[in-house]
């Protein structure tokens, strides 16, 4: 017994075969299919393009594969934000028909701009219904990321005349080389807060490199509070402050004997 099957429509068809025999048998056999369709996928399903550097751009390539059961025309190709960071460099010819299981091939071009993950989607056409597919665009630029420990310093009560000294670290937790300027104290700082011996020239950290800067603290006559400044091209964070405060212990006064008795 064969059974072939003539689809007329682009809908799920079912019905049922029946065979009778002798005896009054009767068997019933479910007849069902899945509807034609088209489909376009990407291979691999969504594009991840590593980028260098900031401005230089880097090419990848995918395939576009017709995973539907009806050839589809693709009629345009483009990219869903136009950033410019993402731009089709190469592409098939339009009115290009795929045909089941044939694929064509795509170029797209990633050029960072602003660092980081970068997502965008590429937009495929076509002449027949449902007449849009679509694809993951990502792309990637390693960046430096700064981070202060600790990111406050309190000096605590010292006695006046006397000089404290805090470690500060300065890394870089990020994945492109830091670049990280002298420190710098704002306008309205105390000047009994400071650093001891800082770099005066700007100092590149590569990914989990660090610098021990060493801030200081002598006590005068009165509450000290300071903000350091540290320039860095960390794009997050590029003016990263330090808040400071320093106090000035203050002596106990000791009267003896505590109380008199003139008798």
């Amino acid at each position: 017994l064969q059974v072939s099957y003539q689809p007329d429509d682009d809908q799920e068809d079912n019905d049922v075969l029946v065979v009778e025999g002798s005896f009054d048998q009767r068997v019933e056999i479910q007849l069902n299919s899945l509807p034609p369709r088209r489909e376009l996928q990407c291979d691999p399903g969504s594009l991840v393009i590593a980028a260098g550097e900031l401005g230089e751009p880097v090419a990848a390539s995918m395939d576009v594969v017709n995973i539907g059961t009806l050839p589809a025309t693709i009629s345009d190709f483009n990219i869903e934000v136009a950033t410019g960071e993402f731009a089709i460099t190469d592409q098939p010819d339009l009115e290009l028909e795929l045909r089941p299981q044939e694929r064509a091939t795509i170029e797209v071009t990633f050029t960072p701009q602003i660092g980081g993950a970068v997502d965008n989607t590429l937009r495929m056409l076509t002449n027949e219904q449902p007449g849009l597919f679509t694809c993951l665009l990502r792309g990637t630029t390693p960046l430096p990321q700064i981070q202060i420990t600790p990111n406050r310093i309190d000096f605590g009560s010292v006695p006046s005349g006397q000089t404290v000294e805090a470690e500060i670290v300065v890394e870089n937790v990020g994945d492109a080389p830091l670049t990280v300027q002298p420190p710098a104290f704002l306008r309205d700082s105390a000047e009994e807060i400071a650093f001891l011996d800082p770099p005066t020239e700007e100092t590149v950290l590569g990914p989990d490199e660090a610098l021990t800067l060493t801030a200081t603290y002598t006590a005068a006559s009165s509450t000290a509070n300071a903000t350091a400044i540290i320039v860095n091209t960390d794009p997050s964070n590029p003016q990263a402050p330090i808040p400071m405060l320093g106090r000035v212990q203050r002596p106990d006064l000791v009267v003896s004997p505590p109380s008199i008795n003139f008798g």
